[in-house]
């Protein structure tokens, strides 16, 4: 009997990446044997879940977290770094140099090595330590940093060795901690030596405090928006995209959301409403739109760039029609009757009504409106409470004539 040929297997070539050629024999085997070790089936589920399209987005983040697991059981570096770096004492130098190539993998080599130099207290004369002795160069391949032809700092031959070293950094030295933040913050704020990478730091950030006791996450971003008066926009934008990626974390999903409505929240800080709005306009508000709504609210209690962000998600929201737009329109008239004082309704409904916004939903409410009682009421009400609100009635109200004030709703 003829069979058909064998389905592919979807787990094929899903770990092959970690034997590269500059892998070393003896650590290629090491590998082979530990890949053996992991049950096939276990990575048959993860591979499984993590593809399938239909799965919840909590489940294929699982299934990316029990991957990376894998992977990391696989290579275990742990050995290594202990011998490396643990065995005959702490070596600050050449763990600080190991440090600085793992966060900034792919940077050049002189640019780790400044970095390495700003660890500790700016007193200390570390640019000088740590061109004595044994070349850069030498010290970097040393603790297991690949340095590429064109001079770069990699980890070709020890792949996923830069996130083993993090974390095993911020276990083993539990008391170099804050000082280790303190670099972070230093060495990427504007004008820092790593000014450049802060994305990449912050990603591994984010990959160590899901995972560790004493997250530094939260605490090196508040840094980011609030070390100066107005942060560029580039940082706010990376900080968004960090949050974002937060809030699908099992271990900091909670935090995130509480951080992005303290933030949401904020007079003083211009930086972090921003960064809300942007995590709002996102898939963070497609993924929990109410509690987008809620944060969306907060900041259109003000007038600025977080607010023009925040008019334009709503607008967006309410454009793709169906659930979204019922979401929004329901969502602001309960402003609008539960917060007569407060601007966010008004604003709200102003972005929504404006023609001059992209995705204005201005035609499909007021076609709606000649067969709707509800949203002919929603227009009248809203229109209305604009024009009673000082803070917002200034704004073009030009393409409107709501007609004589309602004193009673449409039955």
């Amino acid at each position: 009997m003829l069979r058909g040929p064998a389905a592919p297997d979807p787990t094929a070539g899903v770990l092959s990446d970690l034997i590269t050629r500059s892998v070393s024999p003896s650590d290629a085997v090491a590998i082979a044997e530990r890949v053996r070790s992991i049950k096939p089936e276990r990575l048959a589920r993860a591979v499984e879940q993590r593809n399938d399209k239909q799965a919840p987005p909590e489940l294929q983040q699982q299934a990316v977290q029990e991957l990376r697991a894998i992977r990391e059981e696989v290579l275990l570096w742990s050995d290594f770094l202990e011998s490396t770096l643990a065995e005959n004492g702490t070596r600050g130098q050449d763990r600080v140099m190991l440090l600085s190539a793992a966060y900034l993998e792919g940077a050049s080599l002189e640019l780790c090595i400044k970095a390495a130099a700003a660890f500790g207290p700016p007193e200390e004369t570390t640019a000088r330590r740590y061109r004595e002795g044994r070349s850069p160069r030498r010290r970097m391949r040393d603790v297991g940093v690949d340095v590429t032809p064109d001079d770069k700092a990699a980890f070709e031959s020890r792949p996923g060795l830069a996130l083993s070293a993090i974390r095993m950094d911020w276990h083993h030295w539990a008391n170099e901690r804050e000082a280790t933040r303190d670099w972070i913050e230093r060495i990427t704020a504007p004008g820092g030596a790593a000014e450049d990478w802060a994305k990449q730091i912050g990603g591994r950030l984010l990959e160590l405090s899901c995972r560790e006791v004493d997250p530094p996450f939260f605490t090196v971003i508040d840094q980011w928006t609030t070390a100066s008066p107005r942060a560029d926009s580039e940082r706010i934008r990376i900080v968004a995209q960090l949050l974002t990626r937060a809030a699908q974390t099992d271990a900091l999903g909670r935090d995130t959301h509480k951080k992005l409505l303290d933030w949401a929240k904020q007079r003083k800080n211009p930086c972090q409403r921003e960064a809300v709005a942007r995590v709002c306009s996102g898939t963070y508000g497609h993924r929990w739109p109410h509690t987008a709504l809620v944060r969306l609210r907060h900041i259109l209690g003000h007038d600025d760039v977080a607010t023009e962000i925040a008019e334009d998600a709503l607008v967006a929201h309410a454009a793709t029609g169906g659930e979204g737009f019922s979401r929004v329109i329901e969502t602001v008239e309960s402003w609008l009757e539960k917060y007569p004082t407060h601007p966010a309704g008004p604003r709200a409904f102003l972005a929504l009504t404006d023609p001059s916004k992209p995705n204005n939903v201005l035609t499909p409410l007021t076609t709606i409106a000649q067969s709707s009682p509800k949203i002919r009421d929603f227009l009248i009400s809203g229109w209305w409470a604009t024009l009673e609100q000082p803070e917002v009635r200034e704004r073009d109200t030009k393409y409107w004539s709501p007609g004589p004030k309602p004193y009673t709703k449409t039955v």
